[in-house]
């Protein structure tokens, strides 16, 4: 998922940009599209405040637990490779997980796995894939493309 519609502030460092207003609906609305009643067991979420506060307004609306959620700070500015590397590293007790980043790393990564072409996905803009195997396996093209939902 990529992160809500966030407020452009000159001299506002970016790390620290809010969602805005529109921001916070898209977050609530997609997750009652797509996360009700199946929602996922674990929150990988960069550090920044848009993103924290995207997996914030999601956890408001479906009220899953807190603990679910982990924020990680080199998603940040993460490339294609660390985020690859961060996905490999995931527990696989964990069979769902909602990756909460940020573009254009977010967008190439799900292209990337699915060899789809998705494109620029729009803020609050979330891309299922299905994988059936061991985190530390995934690859290019080894997973399947499920949809892209872009905030309606």
């Amino acid at each position: 998922m990529r992160h809500g519609k966030a407020e452009q502030t000159p001299g506002k460092k970016d790390f620290d940009r809010e969602l805005i207003d529109r921001g916070m609906m898209d977050a609530r609305r997609q997750a009652a599209r797509i996360f009700k009643g199946n929602v996922p067991e674990r929150f990988i979420v960069s550090s920044s405040m848009r993103t924290r506060q995207t997996v914030q307004h999601m956890q408001e609306e479906l009220h899953f637990d807190e603990s679910t959620i982990q924020y990680e700070d080199a998603l940040y500015l993460a490339s294609a490779r660390e985020l690859l590397e961060a996905i490999t590293h995931l527990d696989d007790l964990w069979k769902s997980v909602c990756i909460v980043g940020h573009n254009p790393t977010i967008s190439y990564m799900a292209e990337y796995l699915t060899g789809e072409d998705i494109g620029d996905m729009q803020t609050s803009g979330i891309v299922k894939l299905n994988f059936d195997g061991r985190w530390a396996n995934i690859s290019q093209r080894s997973t399947y493309f499920e949809f892209y939902q872009p905030p309606q």
